[in-house]
């Protein structure tokens, strides 16, 4: 089997694997709290941060890696990687922004992904929105990180970061049956970070 072939296989298997664990946290998450108002909120709010930095992450897959690979052609490693780690740098100061602006005007933007929720629902999902807005920052990074070592031809560790997440998510899961709803959303927070450190 050739090399290329090889990678392909491996890639399938890991993504295949992937698939499975989040799967595997879908079914706890209906397990611990059903079709419930505290599935609905977790959900809603997870949205926020993924379709606040959709528009960023595209920008950054589709110019990213050509223009390293010009830089590093044209003027060497050295500079390929100045340009990376300036790349770095203004995603995390867009993304400290949009945290901020998130964290300030929750209320109004939970309204706008999800339409109808008032009262408790609305308190609580305020609530863990001013916690997981701050993923944005990681997973801001961590497609910045995708991308420089996807340009390096490492494609497994960008395809395994969803399994640490996911495993911290349903541990969290667990934990939060116990210890309380929060805990979901802290646990999640982790998990989102946990992909910057794996990669």
């Amino acid at each position: 089997m050739s090399k290329v072939a090889k990678a392909a296989v491996g890639l399938m298997i890991v993504t295949i694997l992937s698939k499975i664990i989040g799967f595997a946290r879908e079914q706890v998450l209906s397990f611990v709290y059903g079709a419930g108002m505290y599935t609905d909120i977790y959900f809603a709010t997870m949205n926020i941060p993924n379709v606040i930095f959709a528009a960023i992450g595209a920008a950054l897959s589709t110019t990213f890696i050509p223009l390293y690979c010009d830089i590093n052609a044209n003027l060497g490693e050295k500079k390929s990687l100045k340009f990376t780690n300036n790349i770095l740098t203004i995603v995390f100061i867009i993304c400290i922004l949009i945290a901020i602006l998130g964290f300030i005007f929750t209320e109004p933007l939970l309204k706008i992904f999800a339409f109808g929720f008032e009262g408790e629902r609305l308190a609580i999902g305020v609530k863990f929105t001013k916690i997981l807005i701050f993923s944005v920052i990681f997973i801001g990074i961590s497609n910045v990180l995708t991308a420089y070592l996807q340009v390096k031809n490492n494609f497994t560790i960008p395809g395994l970061i969803s399994l640490p997440q996911n495993i911290i998510v349903i541990i969290s899961i667990i934990l939060s049956a116990k210890y309380g709803p929060y805990v979901l959303i802290w646990g999640t927070l982790i998990g989102i970070s946990s992909q910057i450190i794996f990669q």
